[in-house]
């Protein structure tokens, strides 16, 4: 579950795929590597900010996603 500091944060994500690992048989919806972006953006979503590249296993570490958190306010507070 994840803490209020990483909703409030409001990040986002999205899934990366290789081309060495596109399956045509596949829906594109399961279609994805283990890679995902992680990202924030400003509150009229005017300037987007990339914060990493993650794993599903990092995604699911509390420290890191709580620093990811505290980049993410950082970044709303100066744009």
């Amino acid at each position: 579950m994840c803490p209020n500091a990483v909703l409030q944060a409001e990040m986002q994500h999205v899934h990366l795929l290789t081309v060495d690992s596109y399956n045509e048989d596949k829906q594109q919806y399961n279609n994805t590597s283990d890679y995902h972006l992680a990202y924030c953006f400003n509150d009229d979503k005017s300037i987007y900010c990339l914060l990493d590249m993650l794993t599903h296993e990092d995604a699911e570490s509390m420290d890191i996603m709580l620093n990811l958190a505290e980049l993410a306010e950082r970044f709303k507070t100066r744009f």
